[in-house]
């Protein structure tokens, strides 16, 4: 992982442990999009579905009928990668945000949202904002309504995200059982308060995420526990450590690349390599 502009590296003992040469093929990813995306947009397969506003929607899972920005999020950006035509899918994009709250959520009328979901759609709403909604004042301005939101719930919580989620209709986190909190949203905070602050007239919010991450990289032990807000603080340690902010890049990289107490997963499962999977949550 390269760091600076001596091009040096970052070392990690869990990668150094992997072998040079992957065990596995590299796979045709190109042909395994085809592929899939034939499936998906085909009706008959039941994973885009219409909700009543003529809006195209996707289960986060087969067989599933619910409406999850996690999931159409993904698809709408990989249209745009692969270049498609990005019309049909765009329009679902408002749907998610919610007026009551002003703030993007994984599916409409549901305030009640776990932690890693809530800045894991913030995300990819901010990703969506850079491909499909470039230029879009409306949808800027949502962008910006969302991280208000976010920033309101942390001044509420007092930065203690160590819980499972947070019930907007009733103002208050919630916690099922301890193995569900989630200290690490810290980092997904900082990422969308830095993402804010350059692409959702949000320059306040600058502050916001150099608090948080450092917040967030003075863990003493890997707070780690769904793997898009540890990815997130490393894009965010990493941009404000390259624009003259210090972080500790390496530490925040180090949450995500640890395979003891981390997600990182090493070596085989069974008779099958697994090296450099990501495990879903703690």
């Amino acid at each position: 992982m390269a760091r600076g502009k001596d091009a040096s590296f970052y070392h990690f003992k869990s990668i150094e442990l992997m072998p040079d040469i992957p065990h596995l093929k590299v796979p045709d990813y190109k042909t395994l999009s085809k592929e899939f995306r034939k499936t998906f947009a085909d009706q008959k397969s039941g994973i885009l579905r219409y909700s009543e506003n003529g809006h195209p929607v996707f289960g986060a899972y087969l067989q599933s009928n619910s409406n999850e920005m996690v999931t159409w999020g993904i698809l709408a950006v990989g249209e745009w990668l692969c270049s498609n035509n990005t019309d049909w899918i765009a329009p679902t994009y408002p749907d998610f945000y919610d007026k009551n709250h002003g703030i993007y959520l994984n599916s409409p009328q549901k305030t009640k949202i776990e932690y890693w979901y809530l800045f894991y759609v913030n995300t990819l709403a901010g990703a969506v904002l850079r491909t499909l909604y470039v230029k879009n004042s409306q949808a800027v301005l949502r962008m910006g309504s969302s991280a208000d939101s976010l920033f309101s719930l942390a001044q509420r919580i007092d930065y203690n995200f160590n819980d499972q989620g947070y019930d907007f209709k009733m103002g208050k986190p919630f916690t099922h059982r301890d193995i569900f909190r989630q200290p690490d949203s810290i980092a997904g905070y900082a990422y969308n308060m830095l993402f804010a602050a350059l692409q959702a007239g949000r320059s306040e919010y600058l502050a916001e995420s150099k608090k948080a991450i450092h917040r967030y990289e003075n863990f003493s032990h890997n707070p780690w526990y769904e793997i898009p807000n540890g990815s997130a603080g490393v894009l965010a340690s990493s941009w404000l450590n390259a624009h003259g902010f210090p972080t500790d890049v390496k530490k925040a990289a180090g949450f995500v690349f640890d395979h003891e107490e981390g997600p990182l997963q090493i070596g085989c499962w069974g008779k099958e390599a697994i090296n450099g999977l990501m495990m879903g949550w703690r």
